[in-house]
């Protein structure tokens, strides 16, 4: 199996445990050192991650490392498409292209 990061690979490879772990309360503050981290290190969270990841899928082939760039680029893409929206202002809204935003959004960042 392949090793890519792109949500198509990961989406039958632990996606939807890892963005279930992201989005619990505390755990993202958790893995980017927010306050109360009691000094965990990223690749503890990360291994703690891949092992809820094989509990559910036990042939995957995600490691910690596999995580931690996983997290590193939806990171990434919040940030770009978080970008984005405060580049377009309300002008594209008011001119009915919502639509278009909205699918443009889904396929270059599904996870928003």
């Amino acid at each position: 199996m392949s090793r890519a990061i792109g949500s198509e690979a990961w989406a039958v490879d632990g996606l939807s445990t890892l963005m279930t772990w992201l989005t619990a309360e505390g755990n993202y503050e958790k893995d980017v050192g927010g306050e109360g981290n009691k000094g965990e290190t990223k690749t503890r969270i990360n291994s703690e991650i891949q092992q809820l990841i094989f509990a559910e899928n036990p042939a995957t082939t995600r490691n910690a490392h596999d995580v931690g760039v996983k997290i590193a680029d939806i990171e990434s893409k919040f940030r770009q498409m978080a970008d984005c929206f405060a580049q377009t202002g309300q002008g594209l809204n008011d001119e009915g292209d919502f639509t278009v935003l909205s699918d443009w959004v889904s396929r270059t960042f599904p996870y928003y």
